[in-house]
């Protein structure tokens, strides 16, 4: 399982990177939804588009997914598989003129949450965190 987390790039994404994003979101999550490209192997897995990012040119796009009911490498593996064919359905649907490439990570924003969460509630961070200043 190959996943990276979101990270904020140096520069503030334009409006229209925004938009464009946003968009591929939805519209991904939509021809997912309504199986106009099929994943092998993963009809039972239940894929969720987390988020979308794009590039200043509008060619290249990261879409951060998680997958339930089933193997997240079995999903990712069907997802890039499948990758043109994706981005081809939801751009279409957008009326974009450019079919951005896509590449699929795994989002761990979710599991990094949870695991920051769990170190807070140890009892050496609590016992820090109690602990009067010096």
């Amino acid at each position: 399982m190959q996943g990276l987390p979101s990270a904020p790039l140096s520069k503030p994404k334009s409006p229209r990177q925004q938009r464009v994003a946003s968009e591929l979101r939805d519209n991904l999550a939509l021809v997912l939804q309504h199986g106009e490209v099929m994943l092998d192997n993963a009809d039972h897995i239940i894929i969720t588009i987390a988020d979308v990012s794009i590039s200043p040119d509008l060619r290249q796009g990261d879409v951060y997914f998680t997958a339930l009911g089933g193997s997240v490498d079995i999903a990712e593996a069907a997802l890039r598989r499948q990758a043109k064919a994706l981005s081809f359905a939801a751009t279409k649907r957008m009326g974009l003129r450019l079919v951005p490439q896509l590449r699929f990570l795994v989002d761990t924003r979710q599991h990094n949450a949870q695991r920051i969460e769990y170190l807070l509630r140890s009892p050496h961070v609590a016992r820090d965190l109690s602990a009067p200043d010096a």
